[in-house]
């Protein structure tokens, strides 16, 4: 039963992926900016560290994978959330991050968790209306510099939506191997436990993702920007209206 329910969680990982979906708006109100839009990750704030993980056995591939693209993750919410929100917000955001990650009691995966729970909490003050005027006035003050941060971190969240799905679908084959080696299932007892917890780790990442994409996505056709987002995992933005 528990390889099972395994499997339909992978299932609804990879399902829930094909919500963020490419988008394209009406041309722009603000001062126009095209250029081509390349999915780079935005650099680490300074006083932060990327965490080194080594793989170990096939689990420990897929997470270490998963721990990359969840840190550029993190980046382009990072960009994003700095160009909208107002410093109070952001700062509270900023703060509410740090506390997880200092949280020693706190395995990895379970910080990652709540880490992609913040996001998906801060992402609603970006639909609370009372703040559109200030959101409008923040992205009219973006230098040009920022204007490519911003559509930079909304291309990366896209493209690792993808990542997420690919890596959804190694759990699920994952997942049925140890099912279908019932004699080896004693020693492999630990290993669908990972499998388990990386599965929801994924979900979570892609609700997060979702809920983000999405404000930000709305954001943009308010204030009339457009940006043609990637629509499969080796696409690239064609062109950036700002």
């Amino acid at each position: 039963m528990r390889k099972k329910l395994l499997g339909v969680l992978c299932v609804t990982v990879v399902a829930l992926s094909t919500s963020v979906q490419a988008i394209e708006f009406a041309k722009p109100s603000l001062d126009t900016l095209k250029q081509v839009a390349q999915p780079v990750a935005a650099p680490a704030r300074q006083g932060e560290s990327e965490i080194k993980f080594n793989p170990s056995g096939t689990i420990g591939h897929i997470n270490s994978k998963l721990y990359t693209i969840d840190t550029q993750v993190q980046a382009a919410y990072d960009s994003l959330f700095s160009a909208l929100l107002s410093k109070e917000d952001y700062n509270k955001y900023k703060a509410e991050l740090k506390t997880i990650q200092e949280n020693k009691s706190l395995s990895e995966t379970e910080k990652r968790a709540k880490l992609a729970e913040v996001a998906t909490d801060t992402s609603a003050i970006l639909a609370n209306q009372e703040k559109q005027t200030e959101i409008y006035d923040n992205l009219k003050a973006l230098s040009e510099a920022k204007k490519t941060e911003y559509v930079n971190a909304l291309v990366n969240l896209t493209n690792a939506s993808y990542q997420y799905a690919e890596l959804a679908q190694e759990c699920q084959s994952l997942s049925m191997s140890i099912a279908s080696n019932p004699l080896q299932a004693a020693s492999l007892a630990l290993e669908l436990g990972q499998v388990k917890d990386t599965a929801a780790l994924l979900k979570a990442n892609l609700k997060s993702i979702k809920n983000v994409s999405t404000q930000v996505i709305a954001i943009n056709k308010a204030n009339g920007i457009d940006v043609k987002l990637p629509e499969n995992k080796a696409g690239k933005a064609k062109k950036v209206d700002f």
